[in-house]
């Protein structure tokens, strides 16, 4: 929640400014009008240039004044997103003041704007703690009983959002009693504050009566008042949201359209459009609905393109939890209108934008870092800093130095991208439309669920097949199983392993893959020659190729089947040529040991011993036939090549490819993607609060020499030559120039991404550019892995592409070993 912290407008209002030789404002109410209108550039330009000039001693102000300008303009950039700014601003205002010894009686107010930011960021403890401070310095001060008003039910909102109930409820009436009593000339912006708030705890608090009651009280109070313009858009949103919830339709969209007139921000705007397509969704209005989703989407993709240019490598996470995935969320709309073309375009296009938004961010920064000297040299601070910080020795100066630097980075390529005008551009369908050939498909999966009416929940989640063909105009919708169906169906296999895999892939089974995905599809497709298929979730997890078919044969003899992470990849086609290679395998683990030691080592993603397959931690002894035989092929096709084996398979080696790798990447190692609780789990977790957002680009990663005792925790080497490279650490190296990476390793194509996309390795080196990936789906044996990687070298190198050179080489593997658990688990992911 966002908090307007006015409480000095008494201060403001009796400067009367003696500046006026450079003064863009005649007064305070000019200033205060640009601030209520929402227009912030010249307020915050204004304010901080007269910050500076008390401090350097120019002009001569009262504390009180400075403090109250000092927060308004704190409040400014809240309001306007500058959360950093207000952050660096609240700090620099208590360092003035301490070094200069002074001392005043509103001394309180600091405590509540720096309160009311810890609120912006959701850090409710630490601002309760700021506004008990400032709740206590005035609480029995008779004069000062409004601004406690306000500050009680700023602690209510805090204790709400603490899921303190009982606390939140004591302090929103005390404040109402408080300030239901003033008839000051400040009461009525107070009276707003504290009456929206009252509505959103007694909605928490459960007593709907109460949360209409204040929020219009809150609302008849803003409504018309030119002073209270961002006041009245939280608080009418908030009516009609509730009118929305309980079936009010009419009502709720006569008070957004009364909001759709005001001036929003790009956030509040797709917020209100969302509010207006559902309710026009609840009303079967089928053209309004349409009309306001596209609008939605629109302001999404807008806000996100904003972020997205600052710095994609380290605000990529919250573009997902706030944008990205609200545009999945709206894909709800098919289940009422799947036959609406605009629709079903909409739809398409967000999916395009959120996997761009996934897998291209890391590609436009290195754009940046090669083009501007001072932002490479802080990109390699941050990255080194990012592994030191990978150590049992690593402590808090390690983080808050990381923590720094990336905001310096940050700052720096928003002034790059402002300086350049950097602008941010996905392709739509109609692109990839157009890219087509006249025997090619594309197929983009999707999941939706339809809403329910009540607080906005969604029906059960599908998936759904969105078709683009050459010989039509638009695409099309295709409803197909349930995402727990498939979930179901294929954690049930992976228990029973090789019997489970072998009963899904099997050419004589019952099909169960062929019904949920493919049976609803071959009608639209059976005229295509190529397919190209991006999957998402659990169908990541499936060789669409080789789902057998009732007429005895697998997809893929019937269509070229091309998996990608996006087809708008098949927008920037690209003959590929190999000149050199780094292969590594065969490697040593711990120190010397070139036996089998899976007997002390479990695996990481099961939880038995089974030397025979590439999932734990022992010398893997067919990776060294591997790698040697796939050398001499190499060689002998003139691909320079590189061979890393034993000790010599180190990190550091690894990390010297950082902008110089080869054309063709070989890993034969383990692979690893951890998942429940095991020994291991607490080496990788005590790093995520500082490192990473989301986990899983630290749980996921590969091993190198002399991981063994990294892993073990018995020593902590050099962080950046430990044996251990997780997904986080990859993603920040520059592999631009690698067109295949082959990881021959166990379950290297998956990982959790519950968003969109690949997770796991692939989107780790996908984020370091690596164009095309082959990669495991489940446990891969050792020998089986090792002759059908041999294989695929043999027919690369004899001409074939890539996807053909794996499609022969499992079909040569499936003649010594029948069984696809063997062979169909690898997949090419362009």
């Amino acid at each position: 929640m966002r908090y307007r912290f006015l409480l000095l407008i008494v201060a403001l209002l009796t400067f009367l400014p003696s500046y006026s030789q450079n003064a863009e404002y005649n007064s305070v109410n000019e200033l205060l009008n640009d601030i209520y209108s929402r227009n912030y550039e010249k307020p915050i330009t204004f304010m901080r240039h007269y910050l500076s000039s008390v401090e350097n001693g120019t002009e001569v102000f009262q504390d009180s004044i400075y403090i109250g300008i000092a927060s308004l303009l704190m409040t400014s950039y809240v309001q306007n997103n500058q959360i950093h700014d207000a952050d660096t601003l609240m700090t620099h205002i208590v360092q003035y003041m301490t070094t200069t010894g002074k001392k005043t009686n509103i001394l309180y107010q600091l405590y509540v704007a720096q309160g009311g930011l810890f609120c912006s960021l959701k850090k409710y403890n630490q601002a309760s703690e700021c506004l008990s401070i400032a709740r206590d310095m005035i609480k029995n001060q008779e004069e000062r009983e409004e601004e406690l008003s306000v500050i009680l039910s700023m602690l209510a909102s805090c204790h709400m959002n603490m899921n303190e109930l009982e606390s939140a409820k004591k302090e929103i009436e005390e404040a109402i009693t408080i300030i239901e009593r003033s008839n000051s000339d400040f009461s009525l912006q107070r009276k707003i504050t504290i009456y929206q708030n009252a509505g959103a705890i007694y909605h928490e608090v459960g007593i709907p009566d109460k949360m209409e009651y204040y929020t219009k009280k809150a609302y008849e109070l803003a409504k018309d008042n030119e002073m209270f313009v961002s006041e009245f858009i939280k608080i009418a949103h908030n009516l009609a949201v509730l009118y929305l919830n309980t079936g009010k339709y009419n009502e709720s969209l006569t008070i957004l359209h009364e909001i759709e007139k005001k001036p929003l921000s790009e956030e509040e705007r797709s917020e209100v459009y969302e509010s207006i397509f559902l309710g026009y969704y609840y009303l079967n209005n089928e053209d309004e609905t349409v009309k306001y989703a596209n609008l939605c989407c629109n302001s999404i993709k807008a806000m996100s393109s904003d972020l997205y240019s600052s710095f994609p490598a380290l605000t990529i996470e919250k573009i997902w939890d706030k944008n990205a995935m609200r545009l999945k969320v709206n894909m709800g709309i098919l289940s009422k209108f799947h036959n609406n073309a605009e629709a079903v375009e909409m739809c398409y296009d967000n999916v395009l934008f959120v996997k761009g938004l996934a897998h291209d961010n890391m590609s436009r920064l290195r754009k940046i870092i090669h083009n501007d000297s001072i932002i490479g040299n802080l990109y390699s601070e941050v990255k080194k800093l990012k592994s030191e910080a990978m150590t049992l020795t690593s402590n808090s100066t390690i983080y808050n130095t990381l923590d720094e630097k990336e905001k310096l980075l940050q700052e720096r390529i928003l002034e790059h991208n402002k300086k350049d005008n950097i602008n941010f551009y996905l392709p739509t369908w109609k692109k990839v439309w157009n890219t087509l050939r006249n025997d090619e498909y594309a197929i983009e999966f999707i999941t939706y669920s339809g809403f329910i009416q009540s607080d906005s929940k969604s029906e059960e989640l599908k998936y759904a097949a969105l078709i683009l063909s050459p010989k039509a105009d638009q695409p099309f919708f295709v409803e197909l199983c349930t995402v727990n169906e498939l979930k179901e169906m294929y954690l049930k296999a992976l228990r029973e392993r090789e019997i489970g895999i072998n009963g899904l892939y099997l050419r004589n089974q019952d099909f169960i893959l062929y019904k949920l995905i493919w049976e609803k599809l071959d009608y639209y497709v059976n005229n295509a020659k190529t397919i190209y298929v991006s999957p998402i979730l659990g169908l990541k997890d499936i060789n669409i190729g080789f789902i057998p078919c009732p007429d005895g044969c697998y997809l893929i003899d019937k269509y070229d089947i091309r998996i990608v992470t996006s087809t708008a990849e098949i927008c920037n086609r690209e003959k590929i040529v190999f000149s050199d290679a780094y292969v590594y395998g065969g490697i040593e683990y711990s120190v010397g040991e070139k036996e089998s030691n899976q007997s002390s080592y479990r695996s990481i993603i099961i939880n038995e011993v089974c030397d025979s397959t590439r999932n734990g931690f022992g010398f893997l002894q067919a990776s060294n036939y591997e790698t040697e035989q796939i050398s001499n092929i190499l060689k002998e096709n003139r691909i320079k090549t590189s061979l890393y084996n034993g000790s010599n398979a180190d990190e550091y080696s690894f990390r010297g490819m950082d902008e110089h790798s080869p054309s063709i990447l070989h890993l034969s190692t383990h692979g690893f993607y951890l998942v429940g609780t095991n020994k291991y789990q607490e080496y990788f977790t005590r790093f995520i609060p500082y490192l990473s957002s989301d986990s899983w680009m630290l749980l996921s990663g590969i091993l190198l020499a002399n991981s063994n005792p990294t892993i073990k925790s018995v020593s902590d080497s050099n962080a950046l030559n430990d044996g251990v490279l997780t997904a986080e650490e990859i993603s920040y190296l520059d592999l631009s120039n690698t067109k295949l990476l082959v990881l021959s390793a166990c379950e290297t194509a998956i990982g959790q991404d519950m968003k969109e996309g690949f997770g796991g390795l692939v989107k780790a080196f996908k984020n370091a550019g690596v164009k095309s990936i082959l990669a495991s789906l489940w446990r891969v044996s050792d020998v089986p892995t090792a002759n059908l990687m041999i294989s695929f070298y043999k027919y690369l190198m004899g001409g074939e592409d890539i996807h053909s050179a794996l499609l022969k080489a499992q079909k040569e593997i499936s003649k010594q070993y029948p069984d696809p658990y063997y062979w169909a688990g690898f997949v090419i992911i362009d």
